[in-house]
């Protein structure tokens, strides 16, 4: 511990610091004797001890600059009460004030951006966050998905419970929604028992992982004395060149659709939605929420290659909700590992018969599978090594292997199929 400073010259120093009035008289006494007793000094003591003119001048002129310096020195503490910094230290103390000043703006602005029932992000934050975020994909091509949230039959739990119990709701829900979500999510309240996520740097693929998860999370949980309490969840991508309000009302229109198809289920808007693909499963005490749905409009009459697709649809759709309910990895592994062998056994025996066929388009076709082969196999890699979350597993299902391949890629060749094998339904 620092011991007290007795000197003369500190008892001196806090004198001054603490009494005005006493610095200014110091001052000001100090001046005046520079001019009063200049030209003694100057005219009569420095020519008395022998010191010449141009000498006299000299000191007499020093003397004035000391005491100019003191006057200054002085006048600091009365000003300033620090007699060795001066300005500068005010000019510190200052900053000092700006740097807290900046902190207590910064509280109230995050006061003004959360919702004081629930605890998480505001609206008014929410649409500052589009804004932002929108800019930086139009800016650099990042992926910006949004997922908007909505309790099922809140306005029953406030009807019949009361308002504070439809509150207690609220609460709970936000909190097991804010338990799944990744650390570059925002979890918003939009207003009443609606809440958004803004997901940066995620494609739909993953967000539709991401609110499968948020769902499940929320209605795994009892909350009293509510009971079970389950949500419907819209998602949607935002598209470079529109404006984020368009992003929100393609994801409210996917979550009208959720709640008139049975609430508690997941819809998703997506260019590549084809009929009696993706999507909410009706019964929501089903285990299965996510569904690759086989429908006979996708059969091409050959036999083998209509078993193999309607297979391959079940496989993938169980590798889907066993992402969506956050299996162990290495289950998740085995079946990714699983569907890749399928899949290339799939590509060979229709190849035989679309080469049986004499389809002309058979050799570009082998350079798809090809393709889509090596990159199911990097994949399945990529994933057991944790270099790819499962997101990425879901956007090579969903889009590549059964929307563009499956569903439009192998819809060129089903007329030339009928028409050139003799036996369409057995080859």
């Amino acid at each position: 511990m620092s011991q007290p400073d007795n000197s003369y010259r500190a008892i001196l120093k806090q004198l001054l610091r603490r009494n005005t009035a006493v610095t200014l008289v110091v001052g000001v006494v100090a001046s005046a004797t520079v001019y009063l007793f200049h030209d003694w000094f100057h005219g009569v003591l420095l020519p008395a001890i022998g010191v010449g003119p141009a000498l006299a001048d000299a000191l007499g002129s020093l003397l004035i600059i000391i005491c100019a310096t003191v006057g200054v020195r002085l006048a600091s503490y009365a000003a300033f009460k620090d007699p060795y910094y001066g300005l500068p230290r005010n000019v510190e103390s200052l900053q000092l004030d700006n740097r807290k000043l900046a902190e207590v703006l910064k509280a109230t602005e995050k006061v003004a951006s959360v919702d004081r029932l629930t605890g998480v992000w505001n609206r008014h934050y929410f649409e500052e966050l589009m804004a932002n975020e929108t800019d930086r994909v139009r800016r650099y091509g990042h992926s910006l998905s949004l997922l908007i949230i909505d309790i099922d039959k809140f306005k029953a739990v406030n009807d019949s419970l009361g308002h504070a119990a439809g509150d207690g709701v609220l609460k709970a829900v936000a909190q097991r929604l804010g338990l799944s979500l990744r650390s570059s999510d925002s979890l918003c309240r939009y207003g009443g028992e609606e809440f958004v996520v803004v997901c940066p740097d995620t494609p739909l693929s993953t967000a539709v992982v991401l609110a499968e998860r948020l769902r499940s999370t929320v209605c795994a949980a009892v909350v009293e004395p509510a009971g079970t309490v389950t949500v419907s969840i819209g998602v949607a991508q935002y598209n470079a060149g529109e404006e984020w309000t368009q992003c929100l009302e393609r994801a409210d229109a996917m979550l009208y659709l959720a709640k008139e198809r049975g609430r508690n289920r997941v819809q998703y808007d997506s260019e590549m939605t084809v009929p009696g693909g993706l999507h909410a499963a009706a019964v929501p005490t089903q285990p299965q929420v996510l569904q690759l749905a086989w429908h006979p409009s996708y059969a091409c009459g050959i036999d083998q290659i209509d078993k193999d697709h309607i297979a391959l649809f079940a496989y993938a759709d169980d590798l889907l909700n066993a992402i969506a309910f956050a299996k162990p990895h290495t289950e998740l592994c085995a079946k990714v590992d699983f569907l890749v062998e399928e899949v290339e056994a799939h590509f060979a025996r229709e190849e035989q018969i679309l080469a049986r066929s004499g389809w002309p388009g058979t050799t570009i076709h082998q350079e798809h599978h090809r393709q889509l082969v090596t990159k199911a196999q990097e994949l399945a890699v990529n994933f057991r090594n944790q270099v790819v979350e499962a997101g990425a597993v879901f956007e090579f299902l969903a889009q590549d292997l059964i929307a563009k391949h499956i569903l439009l890629g192998d819809r060129h060749y089903f007329s030339h199929l009928v028409r050139n094998l003799k036996t369409p339904n057995g080859p």
